[in-house]
């Protein structure tokens, strides 16, 4: 690879006195999720990319003169900060990131022999933070990825959080809540070795996943560690079979639950649910309402451009299977119109419109090297266009609408389009802001409650929901949620409670004092782990 004269003098300094650490910096796949990119540093996370701009005087809140005693640094970044904290500490400086690949750039950016050979500094990642003395102190931007590993005690049960961000976050926090210390496992981006060494170093007591991960209950057992999964969002994969004992599934869908035994899991049904203390009233000023204080509010994907990406996917795998990869897309067009012309009389017909057409075709779909269902290929697309069916109902009763372009094609009908919201403070504004919030699920899981009911009650704003016998086994519709069936009921709801906010404010309080008592992330990850420790228990 190509060095910096700085690289190779730290490479060099190393490879003689830490040579661990080199061959894990070589062995790193680069670029990684924090590079530099036409000359700043840009950090990748989730679908946010956000630019690193270092001063020295970001470090005055963290550290506001000369600081006795050793220093834990998380989040080393260009290396800006840390060579200002190396003249601000008299002690040690453990330079540390969860990701091995992220000291790079600081590593290429500067020469950092001099303290390196006087001991004043030492580059670590991954577990090597466990046996690093010092107060730990947080990068001011890369450190919000951190909180487990600065509320790591050492002395408590410890729990590795396979990584992720937005529901991954309020899990681990959670999990630190009921007493867990939390280790980020980075299953997707670090080589097996890396992550084998960080398994080892942490040495938990269970791995946490968000979501189904391939292969993850195969490291597992080869660890020698229980598997916890809690399964939050649909996926277009065929459920592989697995042979290891242990490792369970908690599902957000009913129907689910019998695919995952059958696949070898141990699963449970368990609902999604909301992280109160990130979605709470907020105080809104005059600017939050005239900003966010809507008539009617909908946030989330159109899944527009997911499923024209699936879309793409189905046809070139039919075109592989029969050769007329146009006659694919034909097909495909055909069955999307039967699905949205029977929608309200029959709900989701794709999977049995695609089994009339080809009973073996998963089959062949599968044979011809797709991990994903035909089915789930076209169901995204078929779903996006029943979102904006429901949505274009309403859009002239004062909707706007906080998501991706694929909302454009709603403006004609009279929605207000605003683009992407921040996920954190933002939404929250305008869950607690907008008079009505409406909810509509994605046609192919019609059948389970989603996070934004939840998150919307527990910050004090009204939501008509999609109707569902889930929705109904933990909230009551009409007393503590209110609820529609038909496009005309949704219209006519949105009418009453636009014209009534007493009414609003009866099921909003309801619906807010069930959700607190029931239905927190923390009250399902303990239903998760006290499961967990009973399986622990038994082997």
């Amino acid at each position: 690879m190509s060095m910096s004269p700085a690289l190779r003098a730290n490479l060099e300094w190393l490879g003689k006195h830490d040579p661990g650490l080199r061959t894990r910096l070589m062995e790193a796949p680069q670029p990684g999720a924090l590079a530099v990119e036409a000359g700043e540093l840009v950090w990748h996370r989730g679908l946010q990319a956000t630019r690193i701009r270092e001063d020295p005087a970001d470090l005055d809140a963290l550290v506001p003169g000369a600081r006795a005693g050793d220093v834990v640094w998380l989040g080393v970044g260009s290396g800006v900060l840390l060579r200002a904290l190396l003249e601000r500490v008299d002690g040690t400086v453990v330079a540390w990131d969860r990701d091995v690949a992220f000291l790079r750039p600081a590593l290429d950016a500067v020469d950092w022999t001099p303290w390196l050979s006087s001991g004043k500094l030492r580059f670590a990642s991954g577990s090597d933070l466990l046996a690093a003395p010092g107060t730990r102190l947080a990068h001011p931007q890369l450190g919000v990825a951190y909180p487990d590993e600065l509320a790591f005690q050492g002395d408590r049960p410890r729990a590795l959080l396979v990584s992720g961000t937005l529901f991954v976050d309020d899990v681990g926090e959670a999990l630190r809540e009921e007493g867990w210390d939390v280790f980020r496992w980075d299953v997707r981006d670090l080589p097996v070795n890396e992550l084998e060494r960080i398994a080892r170093g942490v040495a938990p007591s269970v791995v946490v996943g968000i979501n189904h991960t391939y292969g993850l209950a195969e490291a597992c057992a080869k660890l020698g560690v229980p598997l916890v999964e809690w399964e939050i969002d649909p996926s277009t994969d065929t459920l592989a079979p697995t042979h290891v004992t242990g490792a369970t599934v908690w599902t957000w869908r009913r129907d689910n639950v019998p695919a995952y035994r059958k696949a070898g899991f141990q699963a449970h049904y368990l609902p999604l649910a909301t992280n109160p203390v990130r979605r709470a009233p907020v105080e809104l000023t005059a600017e939050d309402r005239a900003t966010y204080g809507v008539p009617v509010a909908y946030v989330g994907s159109s899944m527009v451009g997911r499923g024209r990406e699936l879309l793409a996917e189905f046809v070139r795998t039919f075109g592989k299977i029969f050769g007329d990869a146009d006659a694919g897309l034909d097909i495909a067009r055909q069955l999307l119109d039967v699905q949205a012309k029977r929608v309200w009389d029959e709900g989701y017909i794709l999977p049995r419109l695609l089994r009339r057409l080809a009973p073996d075709l998963d089959a062949r779909f599968a044979a011809a090297g797709s991990r994903h269902r035909p089915d789930a290929l076209l169901g995204e697309l078929a779903a996006a266009r029943y979102r904006l069916e429901v949505l274009a109902a309403v859009a002239n009763q004062g909707l706007h609408v906080w998501g991706d372009p694929g909302w454009d094609a709603l403006a004609p009908a009279g929605a207000t389009i605003r683009g992407w919201a921040g996920h954190y403070h933002e939404l929250t504004r305008i869950y607690s802001a907008a008079h009505v919030h409406v909810d509509v699920g994605r046609l192919y899981q019609l059948d389970i409650v989603p996070m934004r009911i939840f998150d919307v009650i527990a910050a004090g704003g009204f939501v008509l929901a999609q109707h569902s016998d889930a929705l109904a086994d933990v909230l009551v519709p009409g007393v503590e949620v209110e609820t529609w069936r038909t496009r005309e009921e949704l219209r006519q709801k949105v009418a009453f409670y636009l014209s009534d906010p007493d009414a609003r404010a009866r099921i909003v309080h309801a619906g807010r004092a069930r959700v607190l008592a029931e239905h927190t992330i923390r009250r399902r990850v303990r239903t998760m782990l006290a499961e967990a420790n009973r399986g622990m228990d038994a082997a």
